[in-house]
């Protein structure tokens, strides 16, 4: 039988790269941070569509732009029949 995959996603408010011991930071520690990034993917170059959280979150889960669906403010939540990363990943579990 073969073993499922687990997926994690980190998807925070005001976490900035360089606030991170993983990725430089000498000021502070943060082991759990460490230890995921040590075990897993550390995306050392990534970028958001949005700086405003909620459209850059559904750009994340859609794959589109924010501007493609109306999703342009933190007002425009996805609607049922968009397209859904999580629920396409539910589906495969």
């Amino acid at each position: 039988m073969e073993k499922r995959k687990n997926c994690l996603f980190f998807i925070a408010d005001q976490l900035r790269a360089d606030s991170l011991s993983c990725l430089g930071n000498t000021e502070l520690t943060t082991p759990n941070y460490d230890a995921l990034a040590k075990e897993g993917i550390l995306f050392e170059n990534a970028f958001c569509q949005s700086p405003i959280c909620v459209p850059s979150r559904c750009s994340f889960n859609t794959g589109w732009y924010p501007h493609t669906n109306g999703h342009r403010t933190i007002h425009y939540f996805l609607e049922k029949d968009d397209p859904s990363l999580l629920k396409s990943l539910k589906k495969k579990a």
